[in-house]
């Protein structure tokens, strides 16, 4: 039983997490000037709430029935915004680059958070759903880090499409 009030805490703190990262990428978007950058946090926000929802109804059916509930994953949408050859560079460079510095750090946390639950679960539905929520972590950190590097040493955002990585 131990074992399980453990893991309901765990869930209940990556579920503030997410939270805070939903709000955090939120902001993020009102920060930047850029389509792109606007476009990249926004979708952020989004897979976080959706990480949000899921890991509620995880504790909800822990805390009810004792189950783990299945998780398809999360995907990132079609961009509404043009892929163009030539993007105009990021007028708040300095900002973005502090809010994508802190949400790589972030990511790598709940990469690893999600990660360490999978290894502490032996259902294999909640094994699966930690993993997939680590490969995602793990998208959202590599995207970031080639966002990172975009901007630091081209001053604009990558033209690379969201939705085919």
């Amino acid at each position: 039983m131990d074992k399980d009030i453990d893991m309901l805490g765990a869930i209940e703190l990556a579920m503030e997490a997410e939270d805070k990262a939903h709000t955090f990428y939120k902001e993020g978007a009102e920060k930047t000037e850029h389509p792109r950058g606007k476009d990249l946090f926004l979708q952020l926000a989004d897979f976080e709430k959706n990480h949000y929802d899921h890991l509620k109804r995880l504790h909800e059916s822990l805390s009810g029935s004792g189950q783990y509930i299945d998780y398809g994953g999360t995907s990132f949408s079609k961009s509404e915004v043009e892929a163009t050859s030539e993007v105009a560079g990021e007028p708040k460079k300095t900002e973005v680059l502090e809010i994508l510095n802190m949400a790589i750090g972030a990511e790598r946390e709940a990469q690893k958070r999600y990660a360490d639950l999978a290894g502490q679960t032996s259902d294999p539905s909640g094994r699966n759903m930690f993993q997939t929520l680590s490969e995602e972590e793990g998208v959202h950190l590599r995207i970031l880090n080639d966002e990172y590097y975009n901007i630091a040493n081209q001053g604009s955002w990558s033209s690379k499409s969201l939705w085919s990585e």
